[in-house]
């Protein structure tokens, strides 16, 4: 929300007169002639549409609260139905290869992950440790980032906050972001990893992840996992990629399996319901020439 005000509204020019204009004095046409002039300077998806007015939303539906009556409806909703959708563009369908890992690029990973913990000890990161987390629990990197010790009970991992570079928040992305995951054993053993990590560092902060620096509160850097995966990429030969990528490995992976409900892996993703988790997080994990040979497995006569 504060990315969104500053990109949309505070740092806008084309939104300074609604913003200064009282709330009960604007009327549905500005709304939509404004929210249209943006479209066609920012050219919006979907999704990002939703998160350049949901603050004009939010702030309507506060102000014509019947407890608050600044406005007595909000304009918003009845504005937005009127906007022409034909300013909205359409993304192309991303490539399987772009949103998730194979196999083998994992296994890869993780010899090159660790051989870098070999040859640079005394170097103060565990990124390479984090991103292999990422890729057993699924984990937001904000949440990933916002870890405790304590929040690991009984073969279990608890997530109630996330975090980035100005802090910590003590609440997740959605009320469904509230939940606990079992840990695999390969996840049980990563931790054992960053324990000694953490070790032979010095490193006695409260978070699972740490740095020596105290701007963050000595947890690790919001951006060190993404920094690192993109490195490992190019080493890879392979499409740069974001931790949200390990995200998206992990839920297909576990979609692809037969014995992993479909519900199950929906509250392991933490979404609200399952049309989220298929429809951004489902890809085929197998490179091309995997792909088809099973097409050509599944069509044969």
């Amino acid at each position: 929300m504060k990315a969104s005000w500053k990109a949309y509204y505070e740092n806008e020019e084309l939104s300074q007169d609604i913003i200064n204009k009282p709330l009960n004095k604007i009327t549905r046409l500005e709304l939509r002639e404004w929210a249209e002039s943006l479209m066609k300077k920012h050219e919006p998806d979907k999704k990002k549409f939703c998160r350049m007015f949901e603050i004009v939303n939010q702030v309507m539906e506060y102000a014509a609260d019947e407890d608050r009556n600044i406005i007595t409806e909000n304009l918003w909703t009845k504005a937005k139905k009127k906007i022409n959708k034909d300013l909205l563009v359409s993304k192309p369908m991303p490539t399987d290869e772009s949103q998730v890992f194979t196999g083998d690029e994992r296994r890869k990973l993780k010899i090159m992950i660790h051989e870098d913990l070999e040859r640079y000890e005394k170097q103060s990161s565990s990124a390479g440790l984090q991103i292999l987390f990422l890729f057993e629990t699924g984990l937001r990197i904000g949440e990933c980032c916002g870890l405790k010790w304590t929040d690991v009970k009984n073969g279990r991992l608890y997530i109630q906050r996330q975090a980035n570079n100005e802090g910590v928040k003590e609440w997740t992305k959605t009320t469904a972001g509230y939940r606990d995951i079992p840990l695999t054993k390969a996840a049980l053993r990563i931790l054992d990893e960053v324990i000694r990590f953490n070790e032979e560092h010095d490193f006695t902060a409260e978070w699972i992840f740490q740095s020596s620096n105290p701007k963050y509160d000595y947890r690790l850097s919001y951006n060190a996992a993404d920094r690192k995966l993109r490195k490992l990429c190019n080493r890879l030969d392979s499409i740069e990629k974001s931790p949200h990528k390990c995200r998206k490995t992990c839920i297909s992976t576990l979609l692809d399996n037969p014995n992993v409900n479909n519900k199950t892996v929906q509250r392991f993703a933490g979404h609200r319901d399952f049309t989220t988790t298929n429809a951004y997080y489902n890809f085929d994990r197998k490179d091309k020439e995997a792909q088809a040979e099973a097409i050509s497995m599944a069509l044969a006569v």
